[in-house]
């Protein structure tokens, strides 16, 4: 049926949904979360790419640490469960794993556009 209607699979749909949430917040367009108070900005650090496999999920610290581009954010270490799958922890280390091309776009919408051609 996804095929048919040409859907993307629920948890990419998910996570599309999660960073545009992010990539408004980085940008300062919500203002009930100020990006200061959430968010700590990554400054003068060396690119860390890690080598990535398809369908293989790895809890490598590498992988939580990897800097894409010059957006990225200090990725949030967790001792707990809920703090590990909470919003903010899982969808930094989303983000700083995008390319640049996405990350630098100017709108909401052409962010979009580009995220759905990454996945």
């Amino acid at each position: 049926m996804l095929k048919q209607l040409e859907l993307p699979p629920l948890q990419d749909r998910r996570k599309m949904a999660r960073l545009t949430f992010f990539f408004k917040v980085a940008e300062g367009l919500v203002q009930a979360m100020p990006t200061n108070t959430y968010l700590t900005p990554i400054r003068g650090k060396r690119l860390i790419k890690p080598k990535k496999l398809d369908n293989y999920i790895t809890k490598n610290i590498v992988e939580n640490q990897a800097i894409n581009h010059h957006k990225c954010f200090k990725a949030i270490i967790s001792k707990s469960d809920q703090l590990e799958h909470s919003f903010f922890s899982k969808t930094v280390i989303d983000w700083n794993n995008l390319d640049s091309a996405v990350v630098c776009v100017v709108t909401v919408q052409s962010f979009k556009t580009a995220l759905q051609q990454c996945y």
